[in-house]
């Protein structure tokens, strides 16, 4: 299968339209209800799996600061929360009518152990999904795949303008999965999002 993800052109276009039409006070926060109880829907996932969530914690300044940085980077100017959570690696999802990322610390610090670049792409690539509004209600009719291989080209584009270098772009994929993985109903094969995060990369 061959999906598309967006050019550099369409993505900026896209984004100014979701930048005008946010409220004016846009905002990055831990959000205002944080419930070690609170369940949620995991609508976009790093790796798959559950479809619940469970449970939501202040996120570390570190997380704050890099999804800030990552929003920045691609003119992305929406409310956005961010949390730690009951999720498998990390996620991006809905809560209280705003768009969040929610991310499992254990995971992410395993990632830093391979690169701290790894885990900065994986929030990148969250973000991605609310960037191309992968968790909007029109989305369910994208197949999974496009909506994850357009987030692993968003992820690619915002390390591009961090200053990461290529060979550490993609290691947000290579620690996770390594450089064969196969696809799942889900998600594609670490090949094609590669390819993804390479594309971005050079569109930056």
């Amino acid at each position: 299968m061959d999906f598309k993800y967006p050019s550099r052109r369409t993505f900026l276009r896209h984004v100014g339209l979701l930048s005008r039409i946010a409220v004016a006070d846009a905002v990055l926060s831990l959000g205002n209800s944080v419930s070690a109880q609170m369940y949620y829907p995991i609508l976009c996932s790093w790796a798959g799996s559950n479809h619940v969530g469970a449970g939501l914690g202040q996120a570390s300044p570190r997380a704050l600061d890099e999804v800030r940085s990552i929003m920045r980077a691609i003119r992305l100017e929406i409310p956005m929360n961010v949390y730690m959570g009951g999720v498998p690696n990390a996620a991006a999802t809905i809560i209280g009518g705003l768009p969040a990322i929610v991310y499992n610390p254990q995971f992410l610090t395993g990632l830093n152990y391979c690169d701290p670049v790894a885990a900065q792409s994986v929030l990148a690539h969250e973000v991605g999904h609310h960037a191309n509004r992968d968790t909007t209600w029109s989305a369910r009719f994208r197949h999974p795949w496009q909506r994850e291989l357009g987030a692993d080209w968003v992820s690619g584009l915002a390390m591009k303008r961090l200053g990461v270098p290529l060979q550490r772009a993609v290691n947000g994929i290579l620690c996770s999965f390594g450089p064969f993985s196969p696809g799942s109903p889900s998600h594609p094969d670490s090949q094609r999002r590669l390819q993804a995060v390479q594309d971005g990369w050079y569109s930056g």
